[in-house]
């Protein structure tokens, strides 16, 4: 009797534990519609937000969504070098990234968007500046990278505002979740610098945060460095120094130092849901390479360990004009070539380095005078020869302008603009043969510049125009031949060539090239005109 009532109790208790653990599967199973909502990851969408500098934010974040700002620091005082850093988690030696404007990560580096991509993130990458122009290698991973200049009466302009690229951001979020994806979106904003124009931009910033703060979203937003009220962006590591924001308080533990070379880390941690390991975060690494690019100044470096630092320095592939111009408006100096690090001729130390600064900030608006007393104790620093050049090119003196952009390239700033602006002064002069020489050595330096093919062309052109007036035919002939392999679109020079063959009696030659503009304009009127004399 006992044995069965303990059969019974036992068999009992077996079917209360099937019917609890039953219950309890029941209870915890998410239904059909939460199976459907259930994402792979933390987040449904990653928003890193950037800007050039510090955008007068911090309050409302901090006030509206409880920001923590960090202490953190940049590995550069540059944008591009910053974002290089910033994307791949790697230094600038390893990016290979060092000034605006110049060139690539190694084609094998991975981005934070590579791996995100593996997590089924569908990444796009939005810019307000072409400083972030697809041709560094940032690309890998971004199904968008979108570095587009907003468009003014036909030209391009030197900023997107920052509304466009905030809006354009929000489209690629919306289509990827309406597709169920998540979403990672990299938005760069970059008004100019002490301009109304920047709050106008921290308020677009602000309300975009506003519209996709949830908690299903990560947000961060940091500048890439901090050049305001700095005469030089690129000089002082200062502007490495800045104010990190992400709207997960828990996610940084407090009051740690972070470099922007960590953000890849965070958000790794943060998708996949476990703490952040404080130990693998990179210490703060940063260097300024201004100092020796514009100014033969030994670089400086902070927060390295061991032998970090410049390394080596190669050449480069230059920017195009346009992307130059983009860059200097962004008050950042770095639009050149970067030769071999100048082993000698570097001054390794400056007596007063604050006197330097200050000289050197206010010498751009100078007088030829005091830049060249400036120049007297500082002789190698090529940016202040180019400043001469630039003030006897507005005093009318091209001559001494020449010789000082000469000097400026001698010494290593800027080669491509330095020799530019020489064959502006040669043209002034009228000295086209040596306008022509500096316009090609200019463009042989950058083939890829669009601008300067033009201006090349430009120079070729209106010699060989004034080499078929004094009847110098095979001259001019040469010079249009290198108009059309320069400009093949362009079509006065097809024109300007079937006058000379008719002129040298070769009609054939004449109906040929004709012909070829014919081709590329069937209703050139000219062109039409000349040929039909021919029959």
């Amino acid at each position: 009797m006992i044995n069965k009532t303990k059969c019974k109790i036992f068999i009992f208790i077996a079917i209360a534990v099937v019917f609890a653990a039953v219950a309890i599967t029941c209870f915890l199973k998410p239904n059909s519609q939460q199976d459907n909502n259930l994402k792979q990851n933390s987040f449904d969408n990653i928003i890193l937000i950037t800007s050039h500098g510090q955008l007068p934010v911090e309050g409302i974040l901090t006030e509206e969504f409880g920001f923590s700002f960090y202490e953190g620091f940049s590995t550069s005082p540059l944008s591009l070098p910053s974002g290089a850093s910033l994307i791949t988690g790697k230094t600038p030696k390893e990016t290979t990234i060092r000034v605006n404007g110049v060139g690539s990560i190694p084609q094998k580096l991975p981005t934070i968007a590579t791996y995100l991509t593996t997590k089924k993130y569908s990444c796009g990458a939005f810019f307000s500046s072409l400083i972030f122009a697809n041709n560094h290698g940032l690309t890998n991973g971004f199904a968008v990278y979108d570095s587009s200049l907003a468009i003014s009466n036909n030209i391009p302009q030197l900023v997107t505002p920052a509304q466009v690229v905030l809006e354009r951001s929000s489209r690629f979020i919306s289509k990827q979740n309406e597709k169920s994806k998540n979403a990672f979106v990299w938005v760069h904003v970059s008004e100019p610098i002490a301009n109304l124009d920047t709050f106008e931009a921290a308020s677009k910033v602000v309300n975009f945060i506003k519209s996709h703060n949830n908690p299903n979203t990560l947000i961060i937003y940091t500048p890439l460095s901090n050049p305001l009220d700095k005469p030089f962006a690129g000089l002082s590591l200062d502007e490495c120094s800045v104010r990190l924001g992400i709207n997960r308080k828990s996610i940084i533990p407090e009051n740690h130092t972070i470099s922007l070379m960590n953000i890849p880390a965070i958000i790794i941690a943060a998708i996949e849901n476990k703490a952040l390991c404080t130990e693998i975060l990179k210490q703060p690494q940063a260097e300024a390479i201004m100092p020796w690019y514009a100014f033969n100044l030994h670089p400086k470096r902070v927060g390295w360990e061991g032998d970090w630092g410049l390394g080596e320095v190669k050449a480069q592939v230059l920017p195009s004009r346009f992307e130059a111009f983009t860059i200097l408006a962004h008050g950042a100096v770095g639009e050149g070539l970067i030769p071999p690090y100048p082993s000698t001729n570097v001054l390794e130390s400056v007596t007063n380095e604050v006197a330097f600064y200050t000289a050197a900030a206010t010498a751009r608006t100078n007088t030829t005078d005091q830049i060249k007393a400036l120049i007297t104790q500082y002789p190698n620093v090529p940016l202040f020869h180019y400043w001469l050049g630039e003030a006897y090119y507005n005093e009318g003196d091209y001559m001494e302008a020449c010789n000082a952009y000469g000097k400026a390239s001698h010494y290593g700033y800027n080669m491509l603009l330095a020799i530019s602006r020489q064959s502006l002064c040669h043209t002034k002069l009228s000295n086209i043969p040596a306008a022509i020489e500096r316009a090609e050595t200019a463009y042989l330096l950058n083939p890829s510049d669009f601008v300067l093919r033009k201006e090349l062309s430009s120079l070729l052109y209106s010699t060989g125009i004034s080499m078929y007036k004094t009847e110098n035919y095979d001259m001019a002939k040469e010079c249009f031949n290198r108009v059309i392999w320069l400009t093949p679109t362009m079509l006065e020079p097809y024109l300007q060539m079937g006058h000379i063959h008719l002129k040298q009696g070769d009609t054939n030659a004449a109906e040929s090239i004709l012909n070829q503009a014919l081709k590329l304009k069937p209703d050139f009127p000219p062109a039409r005109k000349l040929l039909d004399s021919l029959k």
